[in-house]
């Protein structure tokens, strides 16, 4: 499954972590290059591996959360060294979410880009439950007309 942004291929593995899946590539990976020494830039062989990961449709459908943030595991492996505060992470666009087949939340905590986002393609998430919507990442009348669709739906969108 591709995503058109690679930050956000990045956050979907980053849940796949927390269920388990590949973490143990990852810690190999991470060992194997455990002399980069370039602090707040990613390790070329793990971002390697998350740009040719093909995901498997059968993993997409395990996620039901997503909560992308600065702590999660899949930016532990991605540097040595970052505190999650520069923009380097942040999710552009969340086309592909309507892969996510079964999502029922999804809460940007941060890794959002400054300018927003455009929340359209979660509206193919049907059994989405409940969507953070702050203004600072849905200041688009596109984004409005979203959240009044959601609503629609019954979802809760705060």
């Amino acid at each position: 499954m591709e995503f058109k942004d690679l930050n956000f291929k990045i956050c979907i593995v980053g849940a796949l972590h927390d269920l388990g899946y590949y973490n143990e590539e990852l810690e190999n990976i991470k060992k194997d290059n455990l002399d980069w020494d370039e602090d707040y830039k990613p390790i070329p062989a793990v971002l390697e591996f998350y740009k040719n990961l093909k995901i498997d449709q059968k993993y997409l459908d395990e996620i039901e959360e997503l909560q992308p943030d600065g702590g999660d595991l899949c930016y532990q492996y991605l540097f040595n060294v970052w505190d999650g505060e520069d923009d380097q992470c942040n999710i552009k666009s969340i086309e592909g979410i309507e892969n996510l087949r079964n999502l029922k939340s999804f809460e940007p905590n941060s890794m959002i880009n400054e300018n927003g986002i455009d929340f359209t393609p979660i509206l193919g998430c049907l059994k989405l439950e409940n969507v953070a919507m702050e203004e600072w990442q849905s200041n688009s009348k596109k984004n409005e007309k979203v959240r009044e669709r959601l609503k629609e739906r019954e979802v809760d969108v705060y």
